[in-house]
């Protein structure tokens, strides 16, 4: 048995990301964005992963320069200034 799928309601336009620009931090979603000479961490609502790549249904817009490697580390990079080892 087969069915036609339609969408209901208005289409929305998205831009993608590939996935290793996507970092999770305290239950939400993160882009790196770099806005001058500055990076700036940017929340965003992502959909599912494709091929490789992830759908941003909010928070960024087309242009945008975004961090594709290490967006998870640099997003955490403050966590070594908050722990101290000692000898």
């Amino acid at each position: 048995m087969w069915i036609r799928v339609g969408h209901l309601g208005i289409p929305r336009p998205v831009v993608w990301v590939p996935a290793a620009a996507i970092a999770a931090r305290n239950g939400r979603t993160w882009c790196i964005v770099r806005r001058g000479d500055l990076l700036e961490p940017v929340q965003v609502q992502a959909g599912a992963e494709e091929n490789g790549r992830i759908p941003i249904l909010s928070g960024l817009a087309a242009g945008e320069r975004v961090v594709t490697e290490r967006a998870y580390e640099l997003l955490y990079r403050d966590l070594k200034e908050l722990i101290r080892f000692e000898d």
